[in-house]
């Protein structure tokens, strides 16, 4: 828009609230005092989640509730196991580091972070394989710009043959083109979204355990396959064989990865 018009300065304008985005915990009020101190709390799709603990004879408990949070407890035989922490705003980018880093600094020990990513493997991987990184850096269009050092996910530690190596998170999905495709692969890069790594930077920084489960809905072409037709992409994601196949493997991370990993079966 800028270089097709000459009102291009009166119609474009960039605005950012970093006091904003570095404070969210504070003004959304993130129950910091329900949180369970030394604690397991887990983030991202949380009916699943909670579903598939009462499935298992598991009691909940909803401890907190309000415009941006639902906060639940997990028990089993009156005995806290884990919470989970719904989060009813995107918090993207690095609006999750902050997030994240207020659940550590509230003395949370260690977070869980369930959700979707996008794949470099294979298009076949696309709602059918359990990715769990070991190895996290943010990035940038064309560079690497922070590698998060951090031992290995306590997760992983459990199940090691989930194991997916790198992750890299990028600050927009505008950027995902081929020379960024080419650069992530170069990296030896399995996924990609727009948060991960920065929740693991979160738990580098405080001193916590991060793992995170998640299933892919997106397959971040390479240039050869520019024309190669992919069973979904994000702009088909939504359909009814895409909510099915996403229920299933929502219901196959919780079963067979989180539940066994949380409750020690």
């Amino acid at each position: 828009m800028w270089n097709r018009s000459v009102l291009g300065e009166e119609l474009l304008t960039i605005q950012r609230y970093p006091k904003a985005e570095q404070s969210i915990a504070g003004w959304t009020h993130l129950p910091t005092g329900k949180l369970a101190a030394s604690g397991i709390v887990t983030l991202g799709y949380v009916e699943p989640v909670l579903e598939g603990a009462k499935d298992t004879g598991l009691s909940t408990r909803r401890l907190f509730d309000s415009k941006y949070y639902s906060l639940f407890q997990v028990s089993q035989k009156r005995q806290p196991l884990f919470q989970v922490l719904g989060v009813k705003y995107s918090y993207w980018g690095s609006i999750s580091y902050h997030l994240t880093s207020a659940l550590y600094a509230a003395g949370v020990r260690e977070v869980i972070y369930f959700g979707k990513l996008g794949t470099m493997t294979s298009d076949d991987h696309l709602y059918t394989r359990v990715f769990s990184p070991s190895r996290f850096g943010l990035m940038r269009h064309d560079s690497l710009e922070v590698t998060v050092d951090l031992p290995t996910p306590p997760l992983l530690r459990r199940f090691p043959d989930l194991d997916t190596g790198l992750h890299v998170s990028v600050p927009t999905v505008l950027e995902e083109d081929y020379l960024q495709r080419r650069t992530a692969t170069d990296l030896g890069a399995a996924s990609i979204d727009n948060e991960i790594a920065h929740m693991a930077r979160a738990a580098a920084v405080y001193g916590g355990d991060f793992s995170a489960a998640h299933f892919a809905t997106d397959y971040v072409r390479s240039p050869g396959e520019r024309n190669a037709p992919t069973s979904h992409d994000l702009a088909s994601n939504r359909g009814a064989l895409e909510g099915h196949r996403k229920r299933a493997i929502q219901q196959q991370i919780v079963r067979h990865v989180l539940l066994p990993y949380l409750t020690g079966s």
